[in-house]
């Protein structure tokens, strides 16, 4: 799969680089006959990061407008006819910060009046499904940011760059870790009031738009996931979260370097893929895909935040074989990627990102061994063996891969991480994912430090081994 094509950013937002992903989970071959039954199927997994950027925040001011209420008892100056035009910049900044405060309270408290009590009756339709589809989510945390001041357009309207940071399925304000987004709005000062006449959809650089923010969804809520979609899809529902939520009870024994708060899915079809974060329609074969999302900072810029998953409802009905494995696979990603730190994404990190998804689907070793649990893209491997085709190392699939090269390349990734967690253990294979996968550190410190000998020589080790497994499969 391509990468998506990226739109051009609205003025005063950071400037994402491309998203980094792989080019699509290849389809799995046809089962041996012993076994069950599992759909040849492509699921993407996109393990973008998105990397921290800062906005400059420049200030166009004028005095405009009518809005003279007194903010915060008196902490900001009302703004008079002798004040230059930065005084009315920062009033109509703080007097944008209390109303989304209080509107975000409303939210969170399911208070429908208050939450549209920052927007314009010209937008009550749009907010008001903004409204349910994150109540239906158990939004639990909605904090806005005014990422850029106020700017003057003149005539009593205001462009405000604006960030939001939420999580979703806990209480009220619990700590977590959030997902952002950043998006434009115009707002309009006359009468006493600065109330919202416009908001933008999130910008695909910044990962959006998000389903809440342009459908009407229903949701259903575990324990440890929740699964959302339109509201034309909620028959689907309880089946999707019965499977969602074994997934992510397999997942959580994964997420070592975090718990993840909740497991957010959304099922979708063709319309739904091909708008949702900004990654256009990846395919006819697609089946499903991880995102991670950025957390907007404090002085508007983002960091890596938590991720989200998308199964396409056709394609992976919700009681079967395909859709277990591709919840499985997805909600591994989001159990050892959310909220990594900051870094550049490296090449070696690919076959540990995949072969652990793998892994997390198949099953480790004392869980899942390979005797009794085949690997159904064992034949793939075999195959691309007996046409010479690996150079022994652990090449990243390409879009210009043939299904049976690239099925075997996942299938190559996940021998190797299968062989270091039975040679050397769960905790350090985990030790080292984070120093490449999520630290984006040098392969060959990092294979000194945990295992104590060279990437090379761990890659050969690992290409003997590999070979090993896939001829006894």
């Amino acid at each position: 799969m391509l990468p998506p094509t990226m739109a051009p950013r609205p003025p005063g937002f950071p400037a994402y680089p491309p998203y980094q992903y792989p080019p699509g989970f290849p389809p799995l071959p046809p089962p041996p006959p012993r076994g069950p039954r599992r759909a040849a199927a492509v699921v993407v997994t996109i393990i973008a990061l998105i990397l921290i950027t800062t906005l400059t925040l420049g200030v166009t001011a004028a005095i405009a407008g009518q809005s003279n209420a007194v903010i915060g008892d008196g902490a900001v100056k009302s703004p008079d006819d002798n004040d230059g035009s930065d005084v009315r910049v920062n009033y109509l900044e703080q007097k944008a910060k209390a109303e989304l405060a209080d509107s975000a309270e409303g939210l969170l408290d399911g208070n429908e009046d208050k939450w549209l009590s920052v927007y314009d009756g010209s937008v009550h339709d749009e907010m008001k499904r903004r409204y349910n589809s994150l109540r239906a989510l158990r939004v639990s945390s909605f904090d806005y940011q005014v990422v850029k001041p106020p700017e003057d357009k003149s005539g009593g309207t205001w462009a405000l760059n604006l960030g939001v940071n939420y999580c979703l399925g806990g209480k009220k304000h619990a700590k977590c870790g959030p997902s952002g987004i950043l998006f434009n709005t115009e707002w309009t000062d006359k009468d006493d009031s600065f109330l919202i006449t416009r908001v933008d959809e999130s910008d695909p650089n910044s990962a959006g738009p998000r389903p809440w923010e342009v459908e009407d969804l229903k949701a259903k809520v575990g324990k440890r996931a929740i699964v959302a979609g339109p509201a034309k899809y909620e028959d689907k529902l309880n089946d999707a979260l019965s499977v969602a939520e074994s997934a992510a009870e397999n997942a959580d024994k994964y997420a070592v370097y975090g718990k993840v708060d909740r497991y957010v899915i959304f099922l979708a079809g063709d319309e739904e893929f091909a708008r949702w974060y900004g990654i256009g329609d990846p395919g006819d074969n697609v089946v499903g895909f991880a995102i991670p999302l950025p957390e907007v900072t404090k002085n508007g810029g983002t960091k890596p935040g938590g991720s989200e998953v998308v199964v396409h409802v056709d394609r992976a009905q919700a009681n079967s074989t395909e859709f277990t494995a591709t919840m499985r696979h997805e909600l591994g990603h989001v159990a050892t990627l959310h909220h990594s730190p900051e870094h550049h994404r490296i090449e070696e990190d690919w076959w540990l990102s995949e072969g652990v998804a793998e892994l997390i689907d198949h099953g480790a070793p004392k869980d899942a061994p390979l005797k009794e649990h085949p690997y159904l893209r064992s034949r793939d491997v075999q195959e691309y063996f007996k046409k010479d085709k690996w150079n022994g190392k652990m090449d990243p699939a390409t879009p210009t891969d043939d299904q049976l090269t690239g099925s075997a390349k996942y299938g190559i990734a996940f021998y190797g991480v299968y062989y270091l967690f039975d040679k050397y253990g769960k905790d350090k294979f985990m030790k080292y994912f984070k120093k490449i996968a999520r630290n984006g550190e040098d392969p060959d410190k990092s294979t000194k430090s945990v295992y104590g000998k060279s990437y090379d020589a761990l890659l050969k080790e690992i290409a003997k081994q590999v070979k090993k497994m896939a001829k006894a499969a």
